[in-house]
């Protein structure tokens, strides 16, 4: 990882360099919200971080939306205090307590395998919600250049 002397951005080995210090949005309820990206230069990898309460069932979802690509978790139990992190850019998802300590794998709670992407300026993210309780998603943009 390599830091441009008096910039905002690090440049690892990849063809991108991100920035050092990037935008965060946050969603606390259902519907069709506009996250704009201001940094970066290309579409990013962003972190999901998904806070509510969720118990296992075929009805029972967090769905999210961005630009067309749905992100849907299901047949998963996320109790107060727990947090689903998924992290597009290395395919994964994890279950973190209040202290960051991860609990469990979450890709098994994901429907399907989709990691939606964040283009630079406005993005449609559309959060949907059945049988379960979301207090907030948060979406760490990972704003890189090319």
């Amino acid at each position: 990882l390599r830091c441009l002397v008096g910039s905002e951005m690090c440049i690892r080995d990849s063809p991108f360099a991100y920035a050092l210090t990037d935008e965060t949005f946050s969603i606390t309820e259902e519907g069709t919200h506009t996250v704009t990206r201001a940094i970066g230069n290309i579409e990013s990898l962003p972190v999901y971080r998904i806070k509510g309460v969720l118990t296992a069932g075929a009805s029972n979802y967090i769905s999210i939306t961005t630009n067309g690509t749905e992100m849907k978790v299901m047949n998963a139990t996320l109790s107060e205090g727990e947090t689903l992190v998924v992290d597009t850019d290395r395919m994964t998802a994890y279950v973190v307590d209040e202290n960051e300590e991860t609990l469990r794998n979450g890709l098994p709670y994901l429907q399907e395998l989709n990691f939606p992407t964040l283009a630079v300026g406005n993005n449609t993210v559309t959060v949907e919600v059945s049988n379960a309780t979301l207090t907030e998603l948060q979406i760490g943009a990972k704003s890189r250049w090319r």
